[in-house]
């Protein structure tokens, strides 16, 4: 993985913590210029894994490449497959038209929020590992 990634089960990630913060857009294209993804969410081994590199002090969240936008209701990732691990926050998702985009949040544990896209948040990419070697 790139030097500042962090590797977890032959995926690299970066954790986008610190201002400035961008909207959805704005995350998914920081992403891809990494070579990246908006991280997806697997299980709930994946889930905790990524809830042990963010920041439990900060009140703020951080996108991952679920939407609901091409179907209320129906949350994708980035590359169309629906969500089969969902583990939403209490009161998530909340039906709201205008909150599409899903976050990891400290509001509620770093479960599942639905939020809208055009706030800004921290985000987390995604990349499988491509070199033979890993670093940990």
């Amino acid at each position: 993985c790139p030097e500042g990634w962090k590797v977890f089960r032959g995926s690299c990630y970066f954790f986008n913590l610190a201002s400035p913060f961008l909207s959805y857009d704005q995350a998914r294209e920081d992403c891809k210029g990494r070579g990246a993804n908006l991280t997806d969410v697997q299980d709930a081994n994946e889930h905790s894994f990524l809830k042990r590199h963010i920041s439990p002090d900060a009140n703020i969240g951080y996108f991952i490449g679920l939407t609901d936008e091409a179907e209320e209701e129906v949350f994708v990732w980035q590359d169309g497959k629906k969500a089969s691990y969902l583990d939403w926050g209490l009161s998530d998702p909340s039906g709201s038209t205008n909150e599409n985009c899903v976050a990891l949040h400290s509001s509620s544990s770093f479960k599942f929020v639905d939020i809208s896209c055009a706030d800004s948040l921290g985000h987390i990419c995604k990349k499988t590992v491509t070199e033979g070697k890993v670093r940990i």
